[in-house]
Parts: C-alpha cells; sequence; structure tokens
C-alpha cells in the first residue's frame, strides 16, 4: 500500500478501493438508487455502478460501512477522524491545491499537489441513490459523526481554488475514503478492567489541540497512540 508523509501524518495515495471488511466478510455492492436510500448499514458502489470509474478514483461508500465494527480499513490503517483531517489541513496551510492533482481549477490558481495525497475529483453518490459531481469535487469521509443523523468529511472543488470544507452530511451519502496508516503505540494497557468508553472519555480529558489521542482494543490489551 503506497502512502505519503505529510507533516508527521502517513496516507494513502489512493482512494479505498476494498470490497470485504478487515475480517472477510463482504461489503455489499449496492446498484439501486431505492435501495441506496433506505440502507442503515455498510455498502459501497461505483460512480454511476461503472467499475471502469472504480479503477480510477476507487469505490464509494456510505458512512454505515465506515463505522462498522468489523472494520473497513486494511490492517494497520484507520479511516481519519476529523481531528486528523485538521491536522491535515493545518499542514498544507489551509490550501487545497496542495492535495489536488495537478492542473486543476483556474490558469491562475491550478493545483499543484506538493503534498503527494493526490486528491481525484470523484464526486459523491447523495442520499436519494443519484450520483452527482465527478471531475469537479472530492468528498472524503472522517470517522467522526456529527450528530445521530450526520457524519463530518472534508470536500474540496476543482474551480474553488484554495478553498477547504469541512462539511457534516448524511450518513446514508457515499464518499470516497482515504485512509491515514497507524502509528506505532506508545504503549498498552494489558488485562485492564476499563471499558472501551472510559478509555475514549480519558483520550478527550487528556487531547489538546496539538495532540490526538487514540486507542484500540484486542480482547484485554489497549493500545494508547499519541499523535503530535
Amino acid at each position: 500500500m503506497k502512502t505519503v508523509r505529510i507533516g508527521k501524518q502517513d496516507w494513502m495515495c489512493e482512494n479505498l478501493n476494498v470490497d470485504h471488511y478487515q475480517n472477510g466478510d463482504l461489503i455489499p455492492e449496492v446498484k439501486d438508487a431505492g435501495e441506496w436510500e433506505s440502507l442503515k448499514s455498510g455498502a459501497w458502489c461505483y460512480y454511476n455502478n461503472d467499475p471502469d470509474n472504480g479503477r480510477k478514483y476507487g469505490k464509494l461508500y456510505n458512512w454505515y460501512a465506515i463505522n462498522d465494527p468489523r472494520r473497513l480499513a486494511p490492517e494497520g490503517c484507520h479511516i481519519p477522524e476529523y481531528v486528523e483531517f485538521l491536522k491535515l489541513t493545518e499542514t498544507v496551510n489551509k490550501n487545497s491545491n496542495a492535495l489536488k492533482i495537478v492542473n486543476l481549477g483556474s490558469r491562475w490558481h491550478s493545483s499543484n499537489n506538493l503534498s503527494g495525497f493526490s486528491s481525484l475529483m470523484s464526486g459523491r453518490r447523495i442520499h436519494n441513490g443519484t450520483f452527482h459531481d465527478k471531475g469537479s469535487s472530492s468528498y472524503l469521509w472522517s470517522s467522526t459523526e456529527f450528530g445521530p443523523l450526520n457524519a463530518n468529511s472534508l470536500n474540496f472543488y476543482s474551480d474553488e481554488d484554495t478553498n477547504i470544507y469541512k462539511i457534516p452530511y448524511e450518513k446514508t451519502f457515499g464518499f470516497s475514503v482515504r485512509c491515514l496508516r497507524d502509528q506505532e503505540p506508545v504503549y498498552t494497557i494489558q488485562h485492564t478492567e476499563m471499558s472501551y468508553e472510559n478509555i475514549k472519555n480519558w483520550e478527550s480529558d487528556m487531547g489538546n489541540e496539538n495532540q490526538i489521542i487514540n486507542s484500540t482494543r484486542k480482547e484485554k490489551i489497549i493500545s494508547v497512540q499519541v499523535s503530535l
């Protein structure tokens, strides 16, 4: 899996294009617009249901696939949290031209891909199952919810120069996914009786604007990571 170092983060260079969770369970491909609109579980599709688009742009996933406990991201990677997207935008000085493939936008403010993130304008599938914006916009899911019906995302457009948007959308939307490589654990807590919820509350208390704290549980061992 090819990654690029941006600041202190290692990002995948391409949109995710898997059809199974980390445990091997298949994620259903849903082509029908009506079925897509009614989903409350993980699913994927190609833009316009065309496999040729998948080869270039990867798959579009609803947010239920992002949040599935079987884990969408390949082993060693994770779906970025909203604060990790914020760190990315700060690293590129809030300039989306550094994240987009070369020569998008106007002749005066063309994208340059200086970060190596190489985002393609892969478009989206909206809540009613229709497709929009291929070639003109990029929408990337975060793993962070924004209320019961929405989740946070990162968006930028080919014709809006440097702007980067961080907008919550309905979980039924189909967006692209860029994974972030896990960092090595700072330490582990073994045989703890603390609940995962207590660990997440601990993270909230310990973190600050310059520090991202994440934890993962495997049976009774919890690994804690700190990103600066």
